[in-house]
């Protein structure tokens, strides 16, 4: 059951992250185990310029946005987009005269150079036809993360990534026939798995040792990459070497690059196994194997690190009550993390579950938003 904030809550959100807020007073979702020791002396003037920019941004009416756009301003990847495909908007913004009071709460951020990524909860009441299911009056709370690039402190480009399962099952919308693997052949039709395509040259160009300003970027497409190897204290150098190797390493082997007190916040896949009966449950390897992540992009902070990416395996076994296909599948996911002493002390995942659901079948049902 989705808890809405009461007015009091709203209000001290607002002054939390007001334009002129401490970047260490806004929340995180990586500070648990370990007092929050960011604070404003971390940030550049560019950096500051950025967030005042972003916090202003939060602040107004979606429709009022775009005074905080460059001309020519980029979205490469609106935060919903399986639901509108499936309801014939594809490509088109969320009705907001559907959601009344829309308010975001920003859940953590993180600010370097020209990029600032943020987690955030989208909430408002559900007031006119969305995806198809007509008002239902019912409060909302949807997870959602940007990444941004600013230039001169406007936003210039931005890549998105929302909880569309949340829509679904806060509103009551039921995904019964998958639009993506109805259309694919028997599993049997296709080969056996080998390597995903294109895997080694995707492994050498994220290995350890790799330049900051090799990695790819989702957001700098409209201005050549700024980013390289200088940009990184010993401290951050350090944080990205070991994530590079935790990305490079087996699921099983993964926690050599942990602290001993090491823990999880969320999990990448969280209503999935709920809906199948087996809440929190850990994504099971042995259903998908051969599994690689590709980085879509990276920002390293200080202690923290946030990285989008892409995960691909062959699904050669049950998942989520759903039976072997043989296909190759993958998801968007995303991370935040904190490092103690070289090491991942703390993360938090969010993935595209709905997108995986419609690769290989499993149904998404809505009966929790009636």
């Amino acid at each position: 059951m989705v808890v809405m904030p009461t007015l009091t809550d709203i209000a001290e959100a607002r002054r939390r992250q007001a334009p002129e807020a401490d970047y260490g007073a806004l929340k995180s979702v990586v500070c648990h185990l370990k007092p929050e020791a960011r604070s404003d002396r971390d940030l550049t003037d560019e950096e500051r310029t950025n967030l005042t920019t972003y916090l202003k941004y939060k602040t107004i009416a979606p429709h009022e946005r775009g005074q905080f756009h460059v001309p020519g301003f980029t979205l490469h990847r609106r935060g919903f987009v399986h639901l509108p495909a499936m309801t014939g908007t594809g490509g088109k913004e969320m009705d907001h005269s559907a959601l009344q009071g829309r308010f975001d709460e920003i859940e953590d951020l993180i600010v370097k150079g020209d990029r600032l990524w943020s987690i955030f909860t989208l909430r408002a009441k559900h007031v006119g036809p969305i995806y198809g299911r007509p008002a239902t009056g019912k409060d909302l709370a949807i997870t959602e993360m940007c990444c941004l690039r600013f230039e001169d402190g406007k936003l210039a480009e931005g890549w998105f990534l929302g909880d569309e399962v949340t829509i679904c099952r806060q509103i009551g919308i039921d995904v019964k026939v998958p639009h993506v693997s109805a259309a694919l052949p028997p599993a049997e039709a296709l080969p056996a798995p080998g390597g995903i395509p294109g895997q080694d040259a995707i492994a050498a160009r994220q290995g350890p040792g790799t330049d900051y300003g090799k990695l790819k970027s989702v957001i700098a497409r409209r201005a050549a990459e700024r980013r390289t190897k200088r940009d990184l204290t010993a401290e951050e150098q350090t944080n990205l070497d070991c994530f590079l190797h935790y990305k490079s390493a087996k699921p099983a082997e993964r926690k050599l690059y942990q602290t001993a007190t090491y823990k999880g916040q969320r999990r990448g896949i969280v209503h999935l196994p709920e809906m199948r009966g087996t809440p929190g449950q850990e994504l099971d390897h042995g259903a998908l194997v051969g599994r690689f992540d590709e980085i879509e992009d990276i920002i390293v902070k200080g202690d923290r690190l946030w990285c989008a990416f892409t995960l691909r395996a062959h699904h050669v076994g049950p998942l989520y009550g759903m039976p072997a296909t043989g296909r190759t599948v993958e998801m968007l996911e995303y991370c935040a993390m904190r490092f103690e002493g070289g090491k991942i002390a703390e993360a938090w995942f969010f993935g595209d579950e709905l997108g995986l659901a419609l690769q290989i079948g499993i149904p998404v049902g809505g009966q929790a938003g009636r």
